[in-house]
């Protein structure tokens, strides 16, 4: 799962995944079938110059696992609030 929301920053701690190339990242670092990501739409659609549907498709088409769950995030990457779509 990303860091969420996705800043380099969050309350003084540092994350390092917070935007495609990191999630790209974790998939080449172990390159295994058993390792797949959380690939949270909302996290994901809010961060910054990723298109949600651009990626479902890159990293799907990958062969790797997917776990989607969905969320309606609302606000800036840096106040977000979740709500159910």
């Amino acid at each position: 799962h990303p860091d969420d929301p996705p800043i380099p920053s969050f309350e003084g701690v540092a994350q390092i995944i917070v935007d495609w190339h990191a999630l790209q990242r974790v998939i080449d670092t172990v390159p295994s079938p058993c390792n797949g990501l959380g690939f949270c739409m909302g996290t994901i659609g809010t961060m910054a110059e990723v298109d949600v549907v651009e990626a479902i498709r890159h990293f799907g088409g990958q062969g790797e696992d997917l776990l989607c769950p969905l969320s309606q995030p609302a606000g800036t990457r840096a106040q977000v609030r979740r709500g159910l779509p």
